[in-house]
Formats: structure tokens, C-alpha cells, sequence
């Protein structure tokens, strides 16, 4: 059972491989569908550049529901003193803002009380990795454009942060209020306007874009349903999830190679019991149906206890995904995933298996005789002198033959080959004399030898071969001949 357990080892990493990655990318993408809505914002969202929606766009805007407007710009964040700088993604919201989802700040309050005016000032939340590059700390203020503003908290979590697209330095929230006091809205000002709503029951996100983009066509306005919240996060996902499919794949063709391995190990322990059965009358397409059933029951449990762990992969790593992406990962199974680490499991067994299992028809019945005799008599002879190295060198010529004696002369190579037989019953010995060839030409003759009355010259002359006592010994087992 061990090389079973080798091969349920390979077996069960390998299909968890695939499985959880499987799983966790689509728990990732699941999650992405049911926040999508907090990714973007609202249930559609409508962009312009450079510039503000006019009044007719912002009427027909409202119409459809709740509005929220958001502006986004680089801009350049200083110390008081001017000494320390840091180029920042600046973002202002309203009142509104967010529609769905909430902002978390630390220390803990509301986004009203963090951004609205105090002291003469608009507060600012903002990114922790700017405290440190400025020097500031929660209280201190800084400059951005021609506003003094003061840092009131840090941002903990943005939930349309992952809509953003790329940015160049550190997020801080501002009020739309304190943007008009920075004097950075200017013409030619870089800076992105998006309008979040949240739309009436009964009015499809979809349509209603459709509706919009019917209605001004020259308006340049880039608009976008919950549907399509994140493509670029949705595109990294599942790019990510492709190469870790492709490494657990690999994954598991290499660990086919123990498998196939530990198979064939268990079944050359099984020799004494394939033969048995086949003496018991069994064929070798019974004996390889019934190991290859109990290879497909334990690669079954294998792959049962796999796909268990495989489903339980996203809550494992669900603290981990917590700081690196924008959603939360919730436990949920999936069916496709678990199929295709099923099916590559399955189909894996499958190939490297097969040819292992194969060595069942290569069992004969009487091995388990032979076996119990002498187990060295099953190798494959290799090449000596006599024997059945002689046997295997040169074309085979007979020079001289007499049956009833039980005595054949052939020439292979550069040797003579003498068998012996008992009499002339034909019962063969299975013995091979052998002795150097005579000159070219000449060939090994029977030879007259003084008449009977000796019954060693008898049996000599009976042979019809007369050789040393050195040529009279057999190839095989070193016997000299009667």
C-alpha cells in the first residue's frame, strides 16, 4: 500500500492546485459582480473631460435619479514652509458622495465632519503614505494650490478606489467646496468629471446609457453601467487566474509521473497474486479490469478529498486578499472550477496509469511456479561464451547429424556446437558442447575407434565424436559428456 499512497499524494496536490486557484478566482469574481455597484459608485456613471457638464446634461443627469459629481486631478501637495512636496491624486467630492458603499477613515467619523470647514480651513483625508513623505502628522496642514488645508484622517477604505485607473501618487479626499479655493480649476486644467447616479427603480443601467449617449451624441461623455464597474481589476483577475491554472496543471502532469511510478511499483508487488489468478482460470483482460477499477476508486477518493480543499482555498486566503484588493472574498462554491480539477485529475490518472497496468499481460500463470523454485531463472539470459550467448552469434550451420546416436555437429562462428541427447529417445539433455573450429575447409568427422571390447571406446564410437576430456564438457553447466 505504499505506492498507493505515493500515488494518492501526487494525485491529491496536484488536483488542490488547480481546485483552489479555480475557486479563488472565481470567489474573486463573484465578489467584483456583487460589489459592482460600490466599485463604481452608483448604477451608471457618466465622464467628461476637462470640463463640467452643462446645464441640459446635468438636467437630464437628474432626471434619472440620485447625482453625484466627483473630480479627480493630479495636483502637488507641500508643507507650509514649502521645504517638503509630494505630487498626489486629488479627489473631490460633495455631499452626495458616496451613493453606495461607505468611505472608513481612521480615527473613526463621518466624511462630513473630515472634509467640511473648520477653523477657517477644509479638512482633507488623505492616503497614510503621505504623512511620511511630507513629515505631517493627523492636525498638521498642508498646501495644496492656493488652500491651507488640514489633515483630519486617514483613508482606510475607498470602495470606487479600483476605479480609478492608474494614479501616480497618494489618494486625498477633499470637499468640492475646497477644490474651488486650490484655484487649480483653470483652462486646460487636466482634470476628469464623473457623474455617479443612482437610478430610479424600474430603470435599466444599460438602457439608460443607450437613452444618454442617443440623446448627445456630441456631448464626449464616456458612460459605463454597474455591469462594467472594474474591467481593467476583472482583467488582471483573470489573467492572474490563467497562469496559476497553467502552474497547478503543471503541477499535476508532474506529479503524473509519480504516479505512474507508484503504480507500477504496486503492481510488481502483485505478481504472486496475478499469477495465482491466472492459474485460477482468470484472463488478462479480468485481472487488468479489476486493478484498473481499484486505481479508479482510490484516484476517486483522491480527487474528492482534493476538490474538498480546493472549495475551502478562499476563506484560507480571504485575510490575505483583504489589504491587496478592493472587495472581499466570501466562501461560496463553485461548480465549473471543481469539474475541470475533476476532469484533470481523472484524465491524468488515466494516461500515466495505463502503460504501468499494462504489465499485467506481460504475468504469466507460471511464474508463480517458477518463483517458488528458483526466481533467478526468470532473467534475461545475456551474452557469454556457451550457451545461449553461442547461440545467438553467427549463422547456423550443420555439419553432421545422426539421430539415432543423439548427436548433432554444427558450425557457429569460429566453434563447433555438439548436442547430446540420451540414446536415441530424443529426450534431449539440454546440453551444448563446444570446442575451437578446425582450419578452413575441414569440417568434424566421425572417426573408426578400436573394436569393442572397451566400452569407453564403444560409447565413443557410438557418439561418432572424439574429443578431449577439456571439449567433452558441456556449455552450460561445465558436465563432461559420457
Amino acid at each position: 500500500m505504499q505506492g498507493l499512497g505515493v500515488f494518492l499524494g501526487c494525485l491529491v496536490l496536484g488536483v488542490t492546485a488547480i481546485a483552489a486557484i479555480g475557486s479563488i478566482a472565481a470567489s474573486v469574481t463573484a465578489a467584483i459582480k456583487d460589489d459592482a455597484r460600490d466599485l463604481l459608485g452608483g448604477d451608471a456613471e457618466a465622464r467628461l473631460a476637462y470640463r463640467p457638464a452643462d446645464p441640459k446634461e446635468r438636467e437630464f443627469l437628474e432626471e434619472a435619479g440620485s447625482v453625484s459629481e466627483v473630480a479627480t486631478m493630479r495636483a502637488m501637495a507641500r508643507t507650509e514652509d514649502g521645504v517638503r512636496r509630494s505630487l498626489i491624486e486629488l479627489k473631490a467630492v460633495d455631499a452626495a458622495y458616496p451613493l453606495y458603499g461607505a468611505v472608513d477613515l481612521s480615527p473613526a467619523q463621518s466624511l462630513d465632519a473630515a472634509l467640511g470647514a473648520r477653523d477657517g480651513n477644509y479638512g482633507a483625508a488623505v492616503d497614510s503614505a503621505i504623512l511620511g513623505r511630507l513629515g505631517l502628522s493627523i492636525g498638521d496642514r498642508m498646501k495644496i494650490g492656493e488652500s491651507v488645508l488640514q489633515i483630519r484622517a486617514t483613508i482606510v477604505r475607498e470602495p470606487d478606489a479600483a476605479t480609478g485607473g492608474l494614479i501616480f501618487g497618494p489618494r486625498v479626499l477633499t470637499s468640492a467646496q475646497a477644490l474651488g479655493e486650490t484655484e487649480l480649476i483653470r483652462p486646460g486644467a487636466l482634470v476628469t468629471y464623473h457623474y455617479r447616479l443612482r437610478l430610479r427603480p424600474g430603470v435599466d443601467a444599460a438602457a439608460w446609457g443607450n437613452s444618454a449617449r442617443a440623446a448627445f451624441p456630441e456631448a464626449g461623455w464616456q458612460i459605463r453601467s454597474f455591469g462594467e464597474a472594474s474591467p481593467s481589476l476583472q482583467r488582471l483577475i483573470d489573467r492572474v487566474g490563467l497562469f496559476l491554472s497553467l502552474v497547478g496543471l503543471t503541477a499535476l502532469l508532474v506529479g503524473g509521473v509519480g504516479i505512474g511510478n507508484a503504480i507500477g511499483n504496486y503492481i510488481a508487488g502483485k505478481t504472486t497474486t496475478i499469477a495465482t489468478l491466472k492459474c485460477l482460470g482468470a484472463s488478462n483482460r479480468l485481472v487488468f479490469t479489476a486493478y484498473l477499477l481499484e486505481v479508479l476508486v482510490l484516484a476517486l477518493l483522491g480527487i474528492a478529498v482534493a476538490l474538498l480543499l480546493g472549495t475551502l482555498a478562499p476563506v484560507a486566503v480571504s485575510p490575505l486578499l483583504a489589504g491587496v484588493l478592493p472587495v472581499s472574498v466570501r466562501f461560496a462554491i463553485h461548480p465549473v472550477p471543481l469539474a475541470l480539477a475533476a476532469l484533470f485529475g481523472l484524465l491524468t490518472t488515466l494516461a500515466f496509469s495505463l502503460w504501468p497496468l499494462a504489465g499485467i499481460g506481460r504475468v504469466s500463470a507460471g511464474a508463480l511456479f517458477r518463483d517458488s523454485v528458483d526466481r533467478a531463472r526468470r532473467r534475461v539470459p545475456t551474452r557469454s561464451d556457451g550457451g545461449a550467448g553461442a547461440r545467438a552469434r553467427g549463422p547456423r550451420r550443420l555439419y553432421r547429424a545422426r539421430p539415432k546416436s543423439g548427436v548433432m555437429v554444427r558450425r557457429r562462428g569460429d566453434r563447433h556446437l555438439c548436442t547430446v541427447s540420451r540414446g536415441g529417445s530424443g529426450d534431449p539433455l539440454g546440453r551444448e558442447a563446444a570446442r575451437p573450429a578446425p582450419p578452413t575447409g575441414t569440417a568434424p568427422r566421425a572417426r573408426k575407434f578400436a573394436p569393442s571390447g572397451s566400452p569407453d571406446r564403444a560409447n565413443r564410437a557410438r557418439f561418432g565424436y572424439r574429443a578431449d576430456r577439456a571439449d567433452r564438457r558441456c556449455a552450460c553447466g561445465g558436465q563432461s559428456l559420457p
